[in-house]
């Protein structure tokens, strides 16, 4: 850090007098008065700090130079600068990195709570930012974290990508990084963001790859073996896009019990005012089978035996406990099938829901309905304001969907 920057102040919104900010080492300074007296003080101040700096900073051997403790003895300095100048300072608070991550994590765990991130979001954040302290040192001041460190920190993140991690997989920890970050910046814990946070040096590039689906065999097959239940859930998955949550929260009032659809929001992004509401026509035994096991009352069409949620992600302790009732009955159902020889391998069960739209996407007529099956938000200004799709061609590509899988 140059001169100059050292004794640069930052100034506070406040009441009154002027109020300028400085955090050295862990440690935010504030000062009142005109901007010249308050950079004269805090020169006095790093004057101070750096002639006698503190004990715990020291290694071991080195002792004091007299009984006191080095902040009773700044204490009194600090005390004489304020005499000495026309702007006064106020009390100190510690801003560790350490220290930081704490309070951020505190933050999220009250989103996560109020459900305005999921459970799964968090426990992600949580990993991601404790690694980064790490990388930098949690004793450290937040002062340390300038751009070089955000770049070598992006360095040993790409040299782990070639070690073995997938490039999503880094790139998770990268973006919770900046957004711990941009936290700090947001809360006037750092005197300035980095000025490549929002470089493309810093990102992180996913290579084109192969989309993994379900063949039109295979899903045939599930269907003619499985339980009605689970052949529910399959076919909610590959009917109207469903994950295991989306069905999980699958509410009465969004079903059609008369005409057979169902008009919703997927539950991952509901709360996003730009995501699409999509109506779905369902095939008739996904119908059938939702009349028979479904509730037209209360809070879940499907539920479990005990009239819990099917699905549950949740904190307990700071930590996420998930329980997965539809994936442990289609484990179960697979584990069965394997037996008999039907089925070679079992797929992850998310597969499906990419199974249906990447159909979609290879049929010319109903190519532009996959990612408006798969309910996202319209990425362009064309698709958010010209290009709308027609609710008579949607309902011919999902029931086109159906007759691909032999469904009635």
């Amino acid at each position: 850090m140059g001169r100059k920057r050292r004794l640069e102040l930052t100034r506070v919104r406040a009441e009154g007098r002027p109020k300028w900010r400085k955090i050295y080492h862990g440690k935010m300074f504030t000062f009142r008065g005109d901007y010249d007296d308050a950079v004269k003080s805090w020169h006095r101040k790093l004057v101070e700090l750096e002639a006698d700096p503190p004990q715990d900073e020291l290694h071991e051997g080195n002792g004091r130079t007299d009984g006191r403790s080095w902040r009773s003895r700044l204490s009194e300095a600090e005390a004489g600068g304020r005499e000495r100048s026309g702007a006064t300072e106020e009390a100190t608070t510690p801003r560790t990195i350490a220290g930081a991550v704490d309070a951020f994590l505190v933050r999220q765990r009250a989103r996560a709570s109020a459900a305005q991130i999921s459970a799964g979001r968090y426990a992600n954040l949580q990993r991601c930012v404790k690694h980064f302290a790490q990388f930098i040192g949690g004793r450290f001041g937040v002062d340390r974290i300038n751009g070089a460190v955000l770049e070598a920190y992006h360095t040993s993140i790409m040299e782990k990508v070639g070690n073995g991690w997938s490039p999503e997989y880094a790139q998770s920890y990268m973006a919770a990084a900046k957004q711990f970050v941009r936290w700090l910046d947001h809360n006037e814990l750092i005197d300035r963001l980095p000025r490549n946070i929002g470089s493309k040096d810093l990102g992180i590039t996913i290579p084109p790859h192969k989309i993994k689906t379900f063949a039109v065999e295979e899903i045939r097959t599930l269907l003619a073996h499985a339980p009605e239940r689970t052949r529910l859930f399959l076919l909610l998955m590959l009917n109207i896009g469903a994950t295991q949550k989306d069905i999980s929260d699958l509410r009465p009032d969004e079903v059609d019990w008369e005409k057979g659809r169902i008009v919703r929001k997927r539950s991952k992004t509901r709360n996003r005012g730009s995501v699409p509401t999509i109506e779905y026509p369902l095939w008739r035994e996904t119908f059938d089978l939702l009349r028979k096991y479904g509730e037209r009352d209360g809070e879940r069409v499907l539920r479990t035996e005990h009239g819990g949620a099917l699905k549950v992600e949740e904190l307990r302790g700071g930590k996420v406990a998930t329980i997965d009732n539809i994936a442990a009955a289609y484990h179960w159902f697979c584990t069965r099938l394997k037996r008999t020889g039907l089925l070679k391998a079992k797929k992850p069960l998310k597969l499906l829901r990419k199974t249906s739209p990447s159909l979609l996407q290879k049929n010319p007529l109903y190519a532009h309905c996959a990612a408006h099956f798969l309910g996202h938000a319209p990425h362009s200004i064309a698709d958010r304001h010209y290009i709308s799709i027609d609710q008579l061609t949607f309902d011919k590509a999902v029931l086109w969907l159906g007759e691909e899988y032999g469904v009635r």
